[in-house]
């Protein structure tokens, strides 16, 4: 999902007061799902952990020194609406006529990324996808450290987890209101109902 680099300008050109110059705000909302699609690898990276710690922890931490609370959020294959399995069908077929790259349920992850050749292909495989994001998600919940404490980080891959960073320990919540939803670009809809509980 994305939005029209002309909208800003059409709606300013309309009235100074639809567009805000500068917001201020606690909480930001990250569609994961995107930053993995458009993710890459690094040819001298040697391990999963350092993929992730480029590709996810270090933007994490950046949003950590101006946001409260940073909102991440992945695709949840077992929870997408039928009409957009039978889309997601037909695009899967194509990719896999003309894709080498096999990797079904059950099957483990390499000991580190695959060359960036086949990585765009293992991009487009939903078993894989869904590993990745498992294994993303865990280390987010076990290795993360925020640059400075009293900061929130709300994880919603398959169920929704806050983790609180106190000045003394940690914290950890699932959040139950919260339930299991398929596309990130959608769960942005319930984040922002929920917005005002983390600021």
């Amino acid at each position: 999902m994305g939005f029209d680099s002309q909208w800003p300008k059409i709606w300013g050109a309309q009235s100074e007061a639809f567009v805000v110059q500068r917001v201020e705000c606690k909480t930001i909302f990250i569609d994961a799902q995107i930053q993995l699609m458009k993710s890459f690898v690094k040819e001298d990276e040697i391990s999963w952990r350092q993929f992730i710690h480029r590709t996810f922890l270090l933007p994490i931490a950046d949003f950590h020194r101006r946001y409260n609370t940073v909102i991440v959020c992945f695709d949840n294959y077992q929870n997408v609406p039928i009409f957009k399995s039978i889309e997601q069908s037909k695009r899967v077929a194509t990719s896999t006529a003309t894709s080498t790259f096999q990797f079904k349920a059950g099957d483990a992850l390499p000991d580190k990324s695959y060359p960036q050749k086949i990585w765009l292909q293992a991009l487009q495989n939903r078993s894989f996808k869904s590993n990745i994001i498992s294994l993303i998600t865990s280390m987010m919940a076990a290795e993360y450290i925020p640059p400075r404490r009293t900061t929130t980080l709300v994880v919603d891959f398959v169920n929704s987890t806050r983790i609180d960073y106190h000045t003394h320990g940690t914290t950890r919540a699932i959040l139950e209101n919260m339930k299991p939803m398929g596309e990130s670009d959608v769960k942005f809809m319930r984040s922002s109902h929920f917005l005002a509980t983390y600021v």
